[in-house]
């Protein structure tokens, strides 16, 4: 097969050498459906004689063949024939005698006309060496003339906006001028002295012709000297004008035949090579390009709006209000392109140029490709959580050598620090140092910041941005490391995770501040963290159901987080971890996406609280891959980062904040829960918000093993009193409802007797005295405490309500727990 056309169906010709498609008869020239099958409505006879070597479909979906053949279906025709859509002879196009040689390439024009190159001498009797014009009907266009033309042949035709001609092939003159195989003619064939060619291609030929849309030229071929002086080796680009574009570099170990772009704006190549560029590709390679370009010139753009394949050229400065994707992009100097916050500018290729790309907080630089090394500037801002003159932020740089100093430069100069792994501790930082790509660090609030009223403090990030491939050292196994994302946009952490599975534990941990609200005199910062499962925010969630401080599995530009190592090694980050957008999340109000969900997971998340601002979240999850036993991928350790409480389900010995079980759910399973608190006093175990069957129809029950009650989560929360101190035994979560026996009354001679007297309780106790009595309600509320030392109390001041009341009275000697209906 030597060449083949798509029309509007999806059905394709195809010409060549052949004489069978799937073993049925077609000389040189057939018609293919889409699924490759031979399209036997075409009628094309004895077809061809000879071999075809170019085809073309014109916008009336009739086509025009030409090539070495002198006949089509017994029919003489003169190396070019047209073809209705059938496959029977045009009548209506008459070329009368034809070439008297080959017509290698045929170029339609928007007129109608065509032109036809190859290695004939005359057509239809005249002399018209190697190109000719024809009208639509095949006549001659005598407004177009070559005068003596080409001394050897013409392979290859593009064609630029304004109507100009760009002609490749093995000659060296045209009409008796100088030109080594490449050169533009006018409209009306005369030579265009202004194409900036030089001496052209040293050797060989030209085979492919591609215009761009920018009208930038792609040429291909046998060549492998140079052209005008710049070594090039059988593919290279010019500019409009002729000159070569440097930007672009592909070098090929053989001749390049055909090329053409696809739907997504790349450019695929075939011929005779098995490497591109160094790369093994064998006869067809697909390779990436700015097909497209448009200049800024402070008042309009020089070819439309930026877009997708286009190369932007900014001559003035520009603000980018929405979000863009476009090649690649180059700012003069001393010209400023900003880009508004929450907005990305996304670039298939490099950023360059003298000037400065400012990325407002929160926008974005995404870029697909991790080969591609930028060279231009940027500006990127971004604001923390509200903090106080001694809070921490967690901070990564996305660009190339920023110093530490300057991400706050006020904060005094030990208050700048990285984790060693190793020794399990903070380390000094010089604030003088240049913060390494994909390690986290931490630094302290500005000194002139306020120790008790917290406010926003925005960075700014000077230099290069990071592109590419990342590796990030890590300490031995088991150790915590801080690590960040070293881009100038959104890090998608289950793709981290994921590729990250061999060295890391699955969970991130994120510090946050917690601004504390009037009276807040617990309030305390925290970790966020978050896993395959899902996250556990700081805070519980609005009313809407929305939790600002709940990770969502996207990292923001500048965020620095924990990992736990599984073995010393290394982590790393690619491109293909990058999202476009979504780059709110720095532990801040910002509203949260949600992520589409891979998994099927059924989940609760549990919020531990206390009405003086105490918080600590849990999630419990059945999910898909995950056991009742260790998951690196569902389950994270707590990070004991509150410093008043921690919450946690208890299992196999350890504290976790994050619990994966295994799916599918059995209503039958039972979890422990455990708490560590450094406050005496009423706590509340409440739902915070659930998903998958718990959101549904599933119950869900609090157990209360010390109180030996069993509470309905989904209806209320859970409220109880606690010492301080660690406590792993005391609930459980379960998922039936274990009827309790209300109406038996509590009777121990040996020990303790509670029973009523007339209006009154009697609480007895033969053996010592009674040093404390605590009485709950069922939903764990504390009615009534008393401290005694006597053998008997009697209780007047609580009225009969016919209600189960939970009684706790310390001796001397035990402690009991006994339930009365009063």
């Amino acid at each position: 097969m030597k060449t083949a056309a798509l029309q509007l169906d999806g059905k394709m010709i195809i010409g060549g050498s052949f004489t069978t498609y799937n073993n049925t008869i077609c000389n040189r020239i057939a018609r293919i459906l889409p699924d490759g099958s031979l399209d036997s409505s075409f009628l094309s006879g004895s077809g061809c004689n000879g071999q075809v070597y170019s085809v073309a479909v014109q916008t009336d979906q009739k086509i025009v063949v030409a090539g070495s053949f002198t006949k089509y279906n017994g029919v003489t025709v003169g190396h070019v024939v047209r073809l209705l859509q059938d496959g029977t002879i045009d009548s209506s196009f008459n070329t009368v005698l034809g070439a008297d040689g080959t017509i290698d390439v045929i170029m339609l024009q928007p007129d109608g006309k065509m032109i036809l190159g190859g290695r004939f001498d005359t057509f239809n009797g005249m002399a018209h060496s190697r190109l000719v014009r024809l009208n639509s009907d095949g006549s001659i266009d005598t407004g177009f003339s070559v005068g003596t033309g080409f001394d050897k042949n013409v392979y290859a035709l593009g064609l630029q906006s304004d109507g100009k001609i760009i002609v490749g092939g093995s000659f060296l003159n045209y009409n008796g001028i100088s030109k080594k195989r490449i050169l533009r003619l006018h409209p009306n064939g005369a030579l265009d002295t202004t194409f900036d060619s030089g001496t052209g291609f040293s050797n060989s030929d030209v085979r492919s012709i591609l215009i761009q849309p920018d009208d930038r030229i792609l040429i291909g071929g046998g060549f492998s000297g140079n052209y005008n002086g710049t070594a090039v080796l059988r593919l290279v680009r010019l500019a409009s004008g002729g000159s070569i574009d440097t930007s672009f570099s592909a070098n090929l170990n053989s001749t390049l035949f055909t090329m053409g772009f696809t739907a997504d704006s790349k450019l695929i190549i075939g011929g005779n090579f098995n490497s591109v560029s160094g790369v093994a590709k064998h006869r067809v390679a697909r390779l990436k390009l700015c097909y497209n370009s448009s200049k800024w010139d402070g008042t309009n753009w020089s070819n439309g709006f930026p877009s997708v394949g286009k190369e932007l050229f900014f001559k003035e400065d520009y603000l980018f209000t929405g979000s863009v994707n476009a090649c690649c992009c180059s700012i003069d100097s001393g010209k400023i392109v900003t880009i508004s916050s929450g907005r990305t500018l996304g670039l298939s290729f490099n950023y360059s140029g003298s000037g400065t790309l400012v990325l407002e907080d929160t926008a974005s630089l995404y870029q697909s490709d991790d080969e591609m090394m930028n060279t231009g500037i940027v500006h990127l801002k971004r604001k923390t959580a509200p903090v106080r003159k001694f809070d921490y932020t967690y901070w990564s740089s996305p660009v190339e050598n920023q110093k530490l100093v300057d991400v706050s430069p006020t904060t005094l100069s030990d208050k700048f620090f990285s984790f060693d792994p190793d020794a399990n501790y903070w380390k000094n930082e010089e604030p003088l140092n240049a913060m390494a790509t994909g390690k986290g660090y931490i630094i302290r609030g500005p000194q002139g910041f306020s120790a008790t009223t917290p406010e926003k403090y925005e960075a700014v990030f000077k230099g290069i941005p990071v592109n590419g491939k990342i590796k990030t050292p890590i300490g031995n196994a088991d150790s915590y490391n801080l690590i960040g994302n070293p881009y100038p946009s959104a890090l998608d952490g289950d793709a981290f995770l994921t590729a990250n599975s061999l060295n890391i534990k699955g969970t991130l941990y994120f510090w946050t501040h917690n601004t504390p609200i009037a009276d807040g005199k617990y309030v305390s910062d925290d970790y966020a963290v978050y896993n395959l499962l899902g996250g556990v925010g700081t805070r519980s969630a609005l009313a809407s159901g929305e939790n600002n401080t709940q990770p969502d599995g996207t990292i923001a530009s500048c965020q620095s987080f924990f990992v736990q190592s599984l073995s010393a090694g290394e982590v790393k980050f690619e491109n293909t971890m990058r999202i476009l957008e979504q780059n709110t999340l720095f532990f801040k109000p910002a509203k949260i996406t949600e992520k589409k969900k891979v998994l099927e997971k059924n989940r609760i998340w549990l919020n531990l609280t206390n009405e003086e601002n105490v918080f600590k979240q849990i999630l419990l999850g059945y999910v898909e891959g995950a056991t009742n036993g260790y998951d690196t991928a569902f389950d994270g350790e707590s990070f004991d980062g509150n410093k008043y409480v921690d919450f946690y389900t208890f299992n196999e010995g350890k504290n976790w904040v994050i619990q994966g079980r295994e799916f599918p759910f059995q209503d039958s399973e039972e979890v422990a829960l455990g708490y560590k608190t450094q406050i005496n006093g009423n706590f509340s175990i409440s739902i915070d918000h659930l998903d998958g069957i718990f959101s549904r129809q599933q119950e869900v029950y609090l157990e209360d093993t010390e109180l030996k009650i069993q509470h309905d989560l989904k209806k209320e929360p859970y409220e109880f009193s606690t010492q301080k101190g660690i406590f792993n035994n005391r609930f459980v979560l379960k998922f039936t409802n274990e009827k309790l026996n209300l109406a038996q009354i509590e009777t121990d001679r040996k020990g303790i007797l509670i029973y009523k007297k007339k209006e009154q309780i009697v609480i007895e106790s033969e053996k010592s005295g009674i040093q404390k009595l605590q009485i709950y309600d069922l939903a764990g509320k504390l009615v009534l405490e008393q401290n005694n030392n006597q053998n008997t109390i009697v209780i007047s001041s609580l009225k009969p309500k016919n209600q189960v009341l939970v009684f706790k009275v310390k001796t001397e000697n035990s402690l009991d727990i006994k339930k009365i209906i009063f």
